[in-house]
């Protein structure tokens, strides 16, 4: 019976889940990039959504590999996966270029964070905060939701 929630949504309503996303690569992005997508191919882009309406309460990254740079990081709500449409920003995160040694490889909270509605065909996003020219390591992201 564990598993029959997932199978029907309705049993799960205000039940929270989560979805981590391993090892994306921040190297030579821009701004318009969504690291979440799945190909660049515009004849089968790989946006992430839900697929059924969900709220996503909060966000977390994790640096998997030493950063060369800060970067800054933002969470993105799309209504489509349409190239070049940015999205609202719903948090934001900046990973410096030194940490403590005890601070790496643990989750990070995106702060300060809005809580956001998705409908099944609207897209979760992550993007970074100004273009990288070089590679800036490797991170996870993992995102909470709420079933609506």
């Amino acid at each position: 019976m564990a598993d029959f929630g997932e199978l029907c949504p309705l049993f799960n309503t205000g039940v929270f889940g989560e979805v981590t996303f391993p090892l994306m690569t921040l190297s030579a992005k821009d701004v318009t990039a969504d690291l979440l997508a799945g190909s660049t191919d515009q004849a089968r882009p790989g946006y992430f959504t839900f697929g059924r309406t969900v709220i996503v309460t909060e966000a977390f990254l994790k640096r998997e590999t030493i950063n060369t740079t800060e970067t800054a990081l933002w969470l993105r709500h799309k209504l489509s996966g349409t190239a070049g449409i940015i999205g609202t920003i719903i948090a934001s995160i900046t990973l410096p270029l030194t940490m403590s040694a005890h601070q790496h490889g643990m989750w990070k909270r995106f702060v300060p964070f809005v809580g956001r509605t998705f409908t099944s065909d609207e897209v979760l996003a992550l993007g970074v905060g100004s273009d990288l020219t070089v590679s800036s390591g490797q991170v996870a992201l993992m995102v909470r939701y709420k079933e609506k």
